[in-house]
């Protein structure tokens, strides 16, 4: 078994093993302790799938469940209701148990959130949660299931690209991509990116399983080129609306009728309403090049079906993005056009 430490490394600096040269795949100590503590909070949808690793988590950590790191979450969480702020707060820290701050987490994704004196406090929790409970000798127990499930994944990613598709389409980049697999997430997932020197970033795309084999959580392919397309989405698209977010604003009566259905799926405000349809949108176009014109028109449906009103009108405006490439290099290029879909012109 390898030790704790080599899991840490490997986990943190780089991949347990990589799918491609761009593209590492890991299992994240610091995701794992946040789900465990989720868990034990029963705030979050987390899993389905009732896997011998959730019966062991559970089992093993269920004397902490009153554990000021769970009682504090339970708080926070019914003032600041979104998984997606807590995931980008612990990738700010350490490697547990130290968890210290390498990086003071801002921006407007965590809301009000680190307006609350409680971060500080849960964060504190957090770290004593995970020397109490001694979670690093739960995750090195767990070694050999972490290899199982970066090895399932790197033979479905084997020999497909789908950074290539996706860098090409926004006329963007990441310095990094980091595809984390949390095998207590619930079948979506999470997209933070975090700086890496002047002007480049990290983009996280954590994932949740899709199914239940003989051996515990899997991935397909499919559902691993959906989420990544869809969570490093949010590494490109959300800074762009955070820069135009007046002119967003603007628009926040388009919001009312769609709300009901967007708060309940985790997308409380406009601008986070709008950041979904984009990425919603172009990870539809990504298919319709990946499978052709029917798989696209059929995911562009779907996504309208689940409340996405404007995607169908998104997804089309997008052709025109592709038949002009030099008017247009890129999707910052082309975001104004794609933008007026949310005025007069409306969802088709």
């Amino acid at each position: 078994m390898k030790t704790l430490a080599l899991v840490l490394l490997l986990a943190l600096a780089g991949p347990l093993r990589a799918a491609s040269p761009t593209l590492q795949v890991a299992v994240d100590p610091r995701t794992e302790l946040l789900t465990t503590v989720q868990l034990l909070s029963s705030e979050v949808a987390l899993t389905p799938y009732p896997s011998p690793y959730l019966f062991e988590l559970y089992r093993y950590f269920q004397p902490c469940r009153q554990h000021p790191a769970v009682q504090i979450l339970r708080t926070l969480m019914s003032q600041h209701p979104w998984p997606d702020v807590y995931h980008y707060v612990v990738l700010c820290l350490s490697p547990p148990p130290e968890l210290e701050w390498q990086l003071r987490p801002a921006g407007s994704t965590t809301g009000d959130l680190l307006g609350t004196p409680l971060l500080d406090d849960w964060v504190a929790a957090l770290r004593d949660f995970a020397d109490q409970s001694q979670f690093n000798r739960f995750f090195a127990q767990q070694t050999p299931f972490y290899y199982h499930l970066v090895g399932q994944v790197e033979k479905e990613l084997q020999g497909r690209d789908l950074l290539g598709p996706l860098e090409a389409y926004y006329g963007m980049r990441l310095r990094e991509y980091r595809l984390v697999l949390s095998p207590l997430l619930h079948r979506g997932g999470f997209g933070p990116r975090l700086p890496v020197g002047e002007g480049e970033y990290l983009g996280y795309s954590i994932v949740g399983p899709d199914a239940m084999g003989s051996q515990g959580p899997t991935y397909s392919f499919q559902h691993l080129r959906e989420l990544v397309w869809h969570e490093f989405g949010h590494s490109f698209i959300n800074p762009l609306i955070a820069g135009r977010s007046e002119e967003v604003q603007a628009r926040v009566e388009l919001y009312v009728p769609l709300q009901p259905r967007m708060a309940s799926n985790g997308y409380p405000t406009w601008e986070s309403c709008v950041n979904e349809h984009l990425i919603r949108a172009i990870t539809a176009r990504l298919l319709r090049q990946a499978e052709g014109d029917e798989a696209g028109e059929r995911a562009a449906e779907a996504e309208a079906r689940q409340g996405f009103a404007y995607v169908p009108a998104l997804y089309h405006r997008l052709e025109e993005y592709e038949r002009d490439p030099a008017a247009y290099p890129s999707i910052p290029a082309f975001l104004p056009r794609l933008l007026a879909v949310f005025g007069n012109e409306g969802p088709q």
